[in-house]
């Protein structure tokens, strides 16, 4: 059409067809980079400004099929991407707004973060919608590659699956989420945060490097600079959630890493690297040394059902005879 096309709109009408689309654009640099927008979200990716659902006249767009690997008659595939006249939309030129342009996304959490090279960039979204599910679903958009070791490339992973728009249900206190790199070439990177938007004050966002242990707080404007050969890594940075009022030590034992955190509810959580043995305790005692309660560990995270007031308290875990000694301070 030579008019605009909602694709809002069109998503409607398609069939095994995702609900993400994909843009090729020049950055600063003049490669083609990937701008991707979630039309069921309403959230973006853009090296320009967020794109969003209103596609130009004479614009490409990439979308992805759903299901791999359908056989038979081509005839009979359920694949459909229909556009009708309803679809169009005449936009105004003079409004900002509407220059391929949306505002910051919506919802109960957003965290933007940029690789950059010095030279290109490129961006990770992480989203907590209600709606969503935390494992893949429609609310997420797969990471497509650039093919170019001249730009960096930086995604979140779930289940193997790279996504550049990773949308969680809810926030995931006291857990980490693994976040790759495809650096392209051996140098220096920067790893910035541009937006963060987490009205829930109860979480502490921590980007780990898990090769040098170093723990940088994200708040907007917040970066982390490293460096890299050009070997692809899927983990080798993880993002923290953390629940304020807590701080964590970590020892090791036989059975593995235990460490302590306080989620929102003020309750102690153990995490363990693995299960421990089936009478594994965990008992907690407050500063005087009064005991406060003891609790079996019955997974790799055990929460202790009991709301806490400020304070420092021990806690002992005992997995089969193997005692290992953890700190928690609320304030």
């Amino acid at each position: 059409y030579p008019s605009y096309l909602n694709w809002n709109m069109v998503r409607g009408s398609r069939t095994d067809i995702s609900t993400g689309i994909w843009y090729r654009t020049r950055n600063e640099g003049g490669e083609m980079v990937f701008d991707t927008y979630n039309g069921l979200s309403g959230t973006s990716l853009g090296k320009k400004g967020a794109v969003n659902q209103y596609l130009p006249p004479m614009q490409a767009f990439w979308v992805r099929v759903l299901n791999d690997g359908v056989t038979g008659n081509p005839v009979q595939r359920t694949l459909q991407l229909n556009f009708t006249n309803e679809m169009r939309s005449h936009q105004n030129q003079a409004l900002p707004a509407n220059q391929l342009r949306a505002p910051a996304s919506t919802g109960v959490g957003t965290l933007r973060l940029e690789l950059s090279n010095n030279i290109h960039r490129d961006e990770a979204l992480i989203l907590v919608y209600q709606d969503a599910l935390n494992g893949i679903d429609k609310y997420d958009a797969p990471k497509f590659s650039n093919n170019n070791t001249n730009i960096p490339e930086i995604f979140t992973v779930i289940d193997s699956e790279e996504l550049t728009i990773n949308t969680l249900k809810s926030i995931p206190y006291n857990s980490t989420l693994n976040l790759g790199v495809r650096p392209g070439k051996s140098g220096q990177f920067t790893i910035s945060a541009t937006e963060v938007q987490f009205p829930d004050t109860q979480v502490d966002l921590i980007l780990k490097d898990n090769v040098t242990s170093t723990e940088t707080e994200l708040y907007e404007g917040a970066s982390y600079t490293f460096s890299s050969d050009n070997t692809v890594s899927t983990d080798r940075f993880s993002i923290l959630f953390k629940s304020t009022g807590s701080i964590t030590i970590e020892e090791e034992n036989q059975t593995g890493s235990i460490s302590v955190s306080v989620n929102a509810n003020r309750q102690l959580v153990v995490t363990t690297a693995k299960a421990l043995s089936p009478s594994a305790t965990v008992t907690v005692y407050n500063t005087l040394g009064q005991k406060i309660l003891t609790r079996a560990l019955t997974g790799t995270i055990t929460p202790v059902s009991i709301s806490l007031d400020n304070g420092v308290y021990l806690l002992i875990v005992d997995d089969a005879g193997k005692q290992t000694s953890l700190k928690a301070i609320l304030n």
